[in-house]
């Protein structure tokens, strides 16, 4: 029995350990971070007998979001549960109160185009870093809002990693999300009828620079809802609801 005792702590350690990924040295990341639980997504990644199933690739390489990338939130690592991001309009204050927050690396299965056909495809098993802080505020109801930075190789022919900056809302108590937009840092971004990269713009009679703007409204045509403005070197800028524009401090 004295061996069990001391056999079952080992085998515990043992299976941890395949749960974490460790951070290589090289890399520069602005968290304090060494290591990173791997959350699986729970799809299989192996060899299927689906007609429309191309190929099964597997990426052994663990992705890593790139230093520059953090420049879009550079305060994502260091906002902690019940931390406030105060934003003002005139004199009027307003928060944005941090409600869940999460750095792990996703291990998933992601479809990717295939060459025989637009009705094949190919799966792409990966592992990708993720790193997302979820708000609160009373102006935007009672969905949490989400920032979120992650990479992702989407693309089988060059299995290139795209880092990805997203914003979006799921609806309290429900599956539903309200809205999802995201955009490709660097060389992937492009523009689209709800998001627009302003080299600089004007907000309050102050000047910004390097900002993608989101305009939300209840259809493509409608006169946008809400406005969010991102930030590069400063993260979430401000918000626009019911045509007041609210900056951060």
């Amino acid at each position: 029995m004295k061996y069990l005792t001391l056999l079952l702590p080992l085998l515990l350690i043992s299976c941890n350990r395949e749960e974490l990924e460790n951070i290589p040295r090289d890399v520069s990341l602005p968290c304090n971070e060494t290591t990173l639980e791997v959350i699986s997504s729970g799809d299989t990644c192996s060899e299927t007998n689906n007609p429309f199933v191309c190929d099964v690739i597997v990426l052994e390489e663990t992705q890593f979001i790139d230093a520059e990338s953090y420049r879009w939130s550079p305060d994502i690592c260091a906002l902690e549960l019940d931390d406030n991001i105060l934003f003002t309009s005139g004199a009027r204050t307003t928060v944005w109160n941090v409600v869940e927050r999460g750095h792990y690396i996703a291990k998933e299965r992601i479809f990717a185009s295939s060459d025989i056909s637009i009705e094949h495809t190919t799966f792409l098993c990966q592992k990708n870093e993720v790193i997302y802080v979820s708000f609160l505020n009373n102006l935007l109801g009672s969905d949490k809002l989400t920032l979120e930075l992650r990479t992702v190789v989407q693309d089988h022919s060059n299995q290139e990693k795209r880092n990805i900056i997203s914003l979006y809302q799921d609806r309290a108590n429900s599956p539903i999300r309200n809205f999802w937009l995201r955009h490709f840092i660097g060389s992937g971004y492009y523009e689209n009828t709800k998001q627009t990269f302003h080299q600089s713009i004007t907000l309050n009679n102050s000047l910004y620079n390097d900002v993608v703007e989101y305009a939300l409204g209840t259809h493509i045509d409608a006169e946008p809802d809400y406005r969010y403005f991102v930030q590069k070197d400063v993260g979430i800028l401000g918000f626009e609801v019911e045509d007041e524009l609210w900056l951060r401090e």
